[in-house]
């Protein structure tokens, strides 16, 4: 039987902000992170609040968390990947920072001593500052009602006022702004700028990644990947369009083993199933693809692939 011809499919988990479709699950796996907060004399802070948000959607979480008398805290369900943790106290500076979880393997203890800030006279803002404020917080706006292009126009009056890192964040929003608006080419350059400031951020080489992988460019693909940090893996709707690719150009056995690669990292991934089945059919495992469209529906037995699945089934 001759492979179907498939439409890739965009929507990458690890963006930065809801502009890409996402559901409100995302956020949800089975990674563990604990850890403890303390004033700067090791006296445990109680009622310390822990804001968890993916670091790729920042609008993605659990709940804040409270530390406990002994000023721990833990929470157990996250996704793999890079998150951002937020630890405040009443009266002490807040404390932001960056964790890796894994799902699968132990995650090191978060601990956050939390200094009293110095009394001194608070300096004016910076006007130009309190501008770029401004219209970052409009674009992220903008952002939330997938409105890319209002998003990037607002980032753009923010980029001229901006320096150092913080220039190369508003690049990174802005290109998650070409993304809402469908411009994945844009996307690509905008993030080799950032990543001209940000070699090593993760999350702007997965990002690039996926784009490239969507624009069908393997190669350039490949040469990012490599430059991501050990034990950064790509997100499984990256390694889902890969396969696609792969399916799409009758490389059966090499598509089969990026979708075997989208199952182990999220077993709960119906459509790698979907498409495996597909890949399996192609190649008249029957059996075996039978296997797959059973597992899609047992998953997602009223999504986009439930009805194909039946169908499939009932000829199988």
């Amino acid at each position: 039987m001759p492979p179907l011809r498939i439409s890739i499919r965009i929507g990458a988990a690890l963006v930065l902000a809801t502009a890409l479709s996402a559901s409100a699950q995302d956020w949800k796996g089975r990674g563990r992170v604990n850890g403890d907060v303390s004033d700067e004399a090791g006296q445990p802070i109680v009622g310390a609040a822990v804001t968890l948000r993916l670091q790729a959607n920042p609008d993605q979480g659990p709940p804040v968390i409270q530390t406990d008398k002994k000023g721990k805290w833990q929470f157990l369900g996250l996704t793999g990947g890079a998150w951002a943790v937020h630890i405040e106290a009443e009266g002490y500076i807040p404390s932001e920072g960056v964790v890796s979880v894994s799902e699968f393997q132990p995650n090191p203890q978060v601990r956050i001593q939390l200094r009293k800030p110095e009394k001194a006279e608070e300096p004016k803002p910076d006007p130009k500052y309190a501008e770029a404020q401004a219209a970052i917080d409009q674009g992220d706006a903008f952002l939330r009602d997938k409105k890319g292009a209002e998003a990037r126009a607002e980032y753009e009056k923010a980029l001229p006022l901006l320096e150092g890192n913080n220039r190369v964040i508003v690049l990174r929003r802005i290109a998650v702004a070409q993304m809402s608006a469908g411009d994945d080419a844009g996307a690509v350059e905008t993030l080799k700028q950032v990543l001209t400031g940000l070699p090593d951020d993760p999350d702007a080489l997965r990002l690039i990644v996926d784009r490239l992988i969507i624009l069908h460019r393997e190669a350039e693909a490949q040469e990012y990947m490599a430059k991501l940090p050990q034990g950064q893996g790509l997100d499984p709707n990256t390694m889902l369009n890969m396969g696609i690719n792969l399916y799409n150009d009758n490389k059966l056995d090499e598509a089969i083993a990026k979708f075997n690669d989208v199952i182990a990292a999220r077993p709960d991934h119906a459509d790698g199933y979907y498409y495996r089945g597909l890949a399996l059919l192609a190649k008249n495992k029957m059996a075996d693809a039978k296997v797959d469209f059973k597992k899609v529906l047992e998953l997602d037995p009223n999504g986009q692939f439930a009805s194909d699945c039946r169908e499939f089934l009932k000829s199988l």
